[in-house]
C-alpha cells in the first residue's frame, strides 16, 4: 500500500492533502508514527499532528498541481514536490521524473523533492541529471545506489535523507555532492565498511546514522569531513564501548549515542579526540560509573545527558573538568551515594536532574560550588532528609522539584524533612528577613517542612506559592532541640 494510501486510511480524505501532510511532516521534522520494528513505507503521522498540519495545507493547495503515473501519486507546490506509491518498474520511474520536470519546474526550479515509493529497489541511470535540487528524500525500501545516482546534483544538493531503506552502495555515489550539509542514513543496516562510501564530504555539517549495525567508528572517520558539527549514533546496539567511538574531530559540537549498548565507565580519556564538543547525550546505555576527572579534555562541554544508565555512585571529581557545563542530566539511574566533591567546579551549572534515583539524604556539601544553579530535580527518590545549608550557595535557584518522595507515614517510610530553614526559606522560597519560627498552623512550636500535596506554605501568616515544589508542614516535629529559626 502506498504512503499516501496509508495516510488516506488514517482519516484524511484528500490524496493531495495527505501528500502535503507527509511532506510537511518531514520538512518540519515532526515525529512520525513508525512502528517499533522499524517497518517501512508508512508516512502516517499521529492524528494530532495531522490535524495541526491541516491548518497549513489548504493555503498550499490553492497553488498546487497533482498528477499520477500508475500507482504513484504526486503533488507539486511552488518549488516542492512529494510523490508516494508503489512501483518497481524503472521505466515508470523515468517517466515520473520527466513529468516532475514538466509539471513542477515550468515556472520555478524544483528544489525540494520527496520520493517515497515502495518496492523501488534501485533508481534509473543518472536519475537527477536534469534537476537542480537542494533537498532530496528517497525511501522506502531502496536497496541499491549506483555511482551515478546523484550526478547533476553536484553543487546544488544541500540535504539528503535516505533513512528507512536498506541501501548497499556501489562505488561512492555521495562523493560528488560537494556542497552537501545534511545526510540522514538512519535505519539502513549499515556496517563499518559501508560508511567508506561517504567519500570527501568536506562541507557536511550533520550526519545521522542511527539504527544501523555499526559496532563503532574509526579514529580517522572524520578525516575528510572538515566541517562536521553533529553526529547522531542512536540505536546502534552493537556499539558497546567508548573505545569504539574514539573519533577525532576539531569541529564536532554535538554527539548523541542514545540507546546503544555502551557499558563500563566514563574515563578520563573518553572522547579525548573531540575536545570542542559542547553537547553529549549517552542516555539509555549501560554505564555504571563516572570516574574521577572523566571527560577531562572536554572543557567546552555545556550539556551532558547520562539518564537511564546504571550508575550507583557519583565519585569525587567526576565532573570537575567541565567548567562550562550548564546542564547535567542523571535521571533514571540507581544513584545511592554522592561523594562530597562530585560536583566541584561546576560553578556555571544551571540545571541538575537527579530524579528517579535511590538517594536517601541530600547534603549541603553537594551544592557548595553550584552558584549558578536555577533548577534541581529530586523527584522520585527515597530522600527523607534535606540537611541544613543544602541550598545556601544556590542564590539563583528558581525551581526545586520534590514530587514522588516518601510522604509522612507512607508505607512505613519516614517523611521528608527539610531541616534548618533559613537557607531554604530565603533561597528557595525567596522570603527575606524572617526572624520568627516557622510554625504549623495552630501549633506553638517550630517544625520541619515535610512533603505533602499542597503547592503552598504558610510563613508568619502569609500564604506563599511554591512553584513546582510540593511542600507543606509536618504534623510531627522533626526539628532540632534548638531550632535555627528560634529567636
Amino acid at each position: 500500500m502506498s504512503a499516501v494510501s496509508q495516510c488516506l486510511k488514517s482519516g484524511v480524505e484528500s490524496a493531495d492533502v495527505c501528500g502535503l501532510v507527509c511532506k510537511l511532516s518531514h520538512r518540519l521534522r515532526l515525529t512520525l508514527d513508525i512502528s517499533k520494528d522499524g517497518s517501512k513505507g508508512i508516512c502516517v503521522t499521529k492524528m494530532s499532528t495531522i490535524l495541526l498540519l491541516l491548518i497549513v495545507t489548504p493555503m498550499l493547495l490553492c497553488t498546487s498541481d497533482s498528477f499520477h503515473i500508475e500507482d504513484i501519486e504526486c503533488i507539486c507546490s511552488g518549488t516542492s514536490a512529494v510523490c508516494g506509491g508503489i512501483s518497481n518498474d524503472e521505466d515508470e520511474i523515468q517517466e515520473l521524473l520527466s513529468q516532475l520536470l514538466q509539471n513542477c519546474s515550468s515556472t520555478n526550479d524544483l528544489l525540494d523533492l520527496t520520493l517515497n515509493i515502495e518496492n523501488l529497489d534501485h533508481l534509473p541511470e543518472y536519475p537527477f541529471a536534469a534537476f537542480k535540487l537542494q533537498n532530496l528524500t528517497l525511501g522506502y525500501g531502496l536497496s541499491v545506489l549506483n555511482s551515478n545516482a546523484f550526478d547533476g546534483l553536484n553543487s546544488s544538493l544541500l540535504s539528503l535523507n535516505l533513512s528507512h531503506n536498506d541501501i548497499e552502495f556501489f562505488g561512492t555515489p555521495l562523493s560528488v555532492l560537494e556542497n552537501l550539509k545534511e545526510l540522514n542514513l538512519d535505519f539502513n543496516n549499515l556496517r563499518e565498511d559501508d560508511v567508506s562510501a561517504f567519500g570527501n564530504l568536506n562541507k557536511l555539517e550533520v550526519l545521522s546514522i542511527s539504527g544501523n549495525n555499526l559496532t563503532g567508528l574509526n579514529a580517522n572517520f572524520f578525516e575528510n569531513m572538515t566541517a562536521i558539527q553533529t553526529l547522531i549514533l542512536d540505536h546502534n546496539e552493537n556499539i558497546t564501548s567508548f573505545l569504539n567511538i574514539s573519533i577525532i574531530s576539531s569541529t564536532l559540537i554535538t554527539l548523541s549515542a542514545k540507546n546503544c549498548s555502551i557499558k563500563g565507565s566514563l574515563e578520563s580519556d573518553s572522547l579525548s579526540g573531540i575536545a570542542n564538543l559542547k553537547h553529549a547525550d549517552f542516555s539509555s546505555n549501560n554505564l555504571i560509573r563516572v570516574n574521577a576527572f572523566a571527560l577531562d579534555r572536554l572543557h567546552y562541554l555545556e550539556t551532558l545527558k547520562l539518564s537511564n544508565n546504571k550508575i550507583e555512585t557519583l565519585k569525587n571529581y567526576s565532573f570537575s573538568s567541565l567548567h562550562n557545563l550548564l546542564v547535567l542530566d542523571l535521571k533514571g539511574n540507581v544513584i545511592k551515594e554522592i561523594e562530597e566533591f562530585s560536583f566541584v567546579n561546576l560553578t556555571k551549572l544551571k540545571i541538575l536532574d537527579l530524579s528517579e534515583n535511590k538517594l536517601e539524604v541530600f547534603m549541603e556539601k553537594y551544592t557548595s560550588d553550584l552558584h549558578s544553579l536555577e533548577k534541581i530535580n529530586l523527584e522520585d527518590n527515597q530522600i527523607h532528609v534535606i540537611m541544613p545549608g543544602s541550598f545556601s550557595t544556590c542564590g539563583q535557584l528558581k525551581e526545586l522539584l520534590l514530587q514522588g518522595l516518601p510522604k509522612e507515614g507512607a508505607g512505613g517510610t519516614r517523611g521528608l524533612v527539610i531541616r534548618a530553614g533559613r537557607d531554604f526559606i530565603q533561597e528557595v522560597l525567596g522570603v527575606r528577613g524572617v526572624r520568627m519560627p516557622v510554625l504549623c498552623p495552630g501549633a506553638l512550636r517550630p517544625h520541619g517542612l515535610a512533603l505533602g500535596s499542597p503547592t503552598f506554605v504558610v510563613v508568619i501568616g502569609n500564604l506563599l506559592t511554591v512553584e513546582k515544589a510540593r511542600v507543606s508542614f509536618s504534623q510531627e516535629s522533626h526539628s532540632y532541640p534548638s531550632h535555627p529559626f528560634a529567636s
